[in-house]
């Protein structure tokens, strides 16, 4: 059976969309860490990864498109 326009339009904006999620996850489990005179956490000897800011913006977008 043929795909039709859509079927192809939305399987390539899902792989999209999961490429980003695999790069941002690999940034924030490989990328570092936040240096320590730019800590935001209370205690400063816990870990803070250097991309935590993207991995939340990214998830309030798919939020935002999911919704």
């Amino acid at each position: 059976m043929k795909k039709f326009k859509i079927q192809r339009v939305s399987g390539f904006i899902l792989s999209v969309m999961l490429l980003i999620t695999l790069v941002i996850l690999g940034l924030f489990f490989f990328g570092g860490e936040t240096p320590m005179d730019q800590r935001v956490v209370a205690d400063p000897s816990l870990s803070e990864p250097l991309y935590t800011d993207a991995i939340l913006y990214w998830n309030y977008i798919l939020f935002v498109l999911g919704v």
